[in-house]
């Protein structure tokens, strides 16, 4: 049974994907796309099923990180009392894998694409 990879943070998670998770081949390919959209199913599905995002064991503060960088209330205490109606509208401030996932794949393709020039 595989180990499981403890990453405490967004940068660290980027930093593993593009140290560990990338052959120099992959990183070139990703390098040379004109946006992240394409990414969703290669690289975001490589994130989503390999790091297992929902796993407090594994991510612990990942979600949390995600929403404040993302300006999502951590939790309805956080929320003024007339915006209440808007955030219960998109799920109860509930985040989902795709949209970490995303979210990490715009970060690597930009940092790979920093480190290129």
């Amino acid at each position: 049974m595989e180990e499981k990879i403890v990453i405490d943070s967004i940068d660290e998670l980027v930093s593993h994907i593009i140290n560990a998770g990338l052959t120099d081949i992959q990183k070139n390919e990703l390098i040379n796309w004109t946006d992240s959209i394409g990414l969703h199913f290669t690289l975001g599905m490589y994130i989503r099923n390999h790091y297992e995002l929902f796993d407090p064991m594994t991510v612990p503060n990942l979600i949390r990180e995600y929403k404040i960088l993302n300006h999502i209330p951590l939790s309805y205490e956080d929320v003024a009392e007339e915006e209440r109606g808007f955030y219960e509208f998109i799920d109860n401030m509930n985040v989902s894998e795709d949209a970490i996932s995303h979210f990490i794949v715009n970060v690597v393709w930009q940092k790979l694409k920093q480190l290129d020039n």
